[in-house]
Formats: C-alpha cells, sequence, structure tokens
C-alpha cells in the first residue's frame, strides 16, 4: 500500500535521486531544464532546509520503504497590494516514472491543497513547462489554469 506522508532527513537521497529522474524527464523536452553538475546535492541541501520550515511541506509516497515520488508545497506572497498576498505554491510534483498514472500526482494535489487550507491559503498556484504535454494534460484535469505566462528567451549568440 502506498502512503503519502510528510518527508524525513533520511528521505532526502531518494528524493535527490528522483529529482534526477524530474530533471531530465523536462530536459528531454527543453534543455533549459538541463541539471548543474552539483544540482542534486544542492538541491538536496535545499530540501533539507525545508523540512525545517513551517512555511513548507515536504511530501513522499512510500510503498514498502521506497520513495516513489515528492511533491513541494510552500506558502509564499505576491507583492504588496493585493488583496489576498499569501498563496500556496506547488514548486515539485515528481513520480518515478515506474509509477506514473496510478493516481499519486493526484493525491499529491489533495495533500497540499488540504495543508494550504489548513494555513488560510485561498489560492494555490504553480509553474508548468508548456512544452511538456504530460504535466500541463495533468494540472489541466487537476482544474488549474494560466494565470500568468512566463516567457523566455535565450540570450546566447
Amino acid at each position: 500500500m502506498i502512503t503519502i506522508t510528510r518527508a524525513r532527513p533520511e528521505h532526502v537521497d531518494a528524493i535527490r535521486r528522483l529529482w534526477i529522474e524530474f530533471m531530465d524527464f523536462h530536459a528531454a523536452r527543453n534543455p533549459h531544464y538541463t541539471r548543474s553538475d552539483d544540482g542534486d546535492a544542492l538541491f538536496a541541501a535545499y530540501v533539507t532546509g525545508l523540512l525545517a520550515s513551517p512555511e513548507a511541506l515536504v511530501l513522499v509516497a512510500v510503498d514498502d520503504g521506497s520513495v516513489l515520488g515528492y511533491a513541494i508545497g510552500k506558502i509564499d506572497q505576491l507583492s504588496p497590494g493585493f488583496r489576498d498576498r499569501r498563496y500556496g505554491f506547488i514548486s515539485d510534483v515528481a513520480v518515478t516514472g515506474a509509477a506514473r498514472r496510478a493516481g499519486l500526482g493526484a493525491r499529491f494535489d489533495e495533500a497540499l491543497r488540504a495543508w494550504f487550507r489548513e494555513h488560510g491559503i485561498r489560492r494555490a498556484q504553480l509553474r508548468a513547462a508548456t512544452d511538456n504535454e504530460v504535466v500541463m494534460a495533468f494540472w489541466g484535469k487537476r482544474g488549474y489554469r494560466p494565470v500568468t505566462v512566463t516567457l523566455g528567451l535565450d540570450l546566447a549568440p
């Protein structure tokens, strides 16, 4: 039975390995997502810091001791002037290839939504790579719609 639970320090190495898979999955669709040589170590340190933050929630999907996925949600704020400045930001939802399409992404989303609501958050946001048809379809099915669009330009000669 797969359980969704709050990540602990002993999960960080498995999260790091999943992050590598997650980034390579995106980089195959857009080289902008190519990870740096030390990116996994930097990400592991980042996740370790989030574990202690009251403004962040790191979740893992565990089956018989194996971590099959992770999700990260954070409470963030818009710039001054907005009525509802605080919002929930979903920065990562990653599931290993062998466990995709088993409902884990939806379970992560529901758990993050519940945590945001517990903290008085009324809106959730995320960034999705528009050239990744898999994630765009997933988040669209979950009810997420474009609010703003981040445009990019490669400045390399």
